[in-house]
């Protein structure tokens, strides 16, 4: 191999990714690129340190068999404790023909697990409003009132009114917040 993985496996890869961005709704096309970018340097860097990304034909017979046996379908399960079964560690080969194939999956952090996302902040003077989502889709936020009371609105509708310690979650393409009076609080994206 030259160093550099197949151009279609390559294509095949950031094609998977694309997909699983698209089912994200992740449509900004900087981002999709700097994606892919990324992503095709971390296969080049693969196939420098030797890693091959193609597929291969499998040799040899199977390491796994089915043999006759065991339970019929129609007969309960037994009551002994279930077998200490566990994963075996593969083992280390320098063997050129064992292949290593990049598997790409999508899944949703969710902000509350992160502490990279610190909750927005809301500070209203009396008879101000602070707008916390303006999109296209619905989206669900938590509100929390720190001190006063904060008017919720979603979507331009009234929806609540919260005071001092209380939190409320809500789902609108547009929320907003406003005060009689001095209030301060937060809100996060769930």
């Amino acid at each position: 191999m030259s160093g550099q993985p197949p151009d279609d496996l390559t294509g095949d890869i950031i094609e998977q990714v694309n997909a699983a961005l698209a089912d994200l709704n992740i449509t900004n096309d900087a981002t999709r690129d700097a994606v892919a970018a990324g992503l095709k340097e971390a296969l080049d860097a693969l196939a420098a340190m030797g890693v091959s990304l193609e597929e291969s034909e499998t040799k040899g017979s199977p390491s796994v068999a089915v043999v006759e046996g065991g339970r019929a379908e129609d007969a309960p399960p037994s009551g002994g404790a279930p077998p200490d079964l566990h994963i075996a560690a593969p083992p280390e080969t320098n063997d050129p023909s064992v292949t290593t194939r990049v598997l790409v999956s999508k899944s949703r952090m969710r902000p509350e697990s992160s502490t990279a996302t610190p909750p927005g902040r809301i500070a209203l003077k009396a008879g101000t409003r602070q707008t916390i989502l303006r999109a296209l889709r619905a989206r669900d936020y938590r509100i929390h009132c720190d001190v006063g009371a904060l008017r919720i609105l979603v979507d331009g509708q009234p929806l609540d009114t919260i005071t001092a310690g209380q939190s409320i979650d809500v789902e609108g393409a547009m929320l907003q917040v406003s005060a009689a009076q001095t209030a301060t609080g937060s809100y996060r994206r769930l």
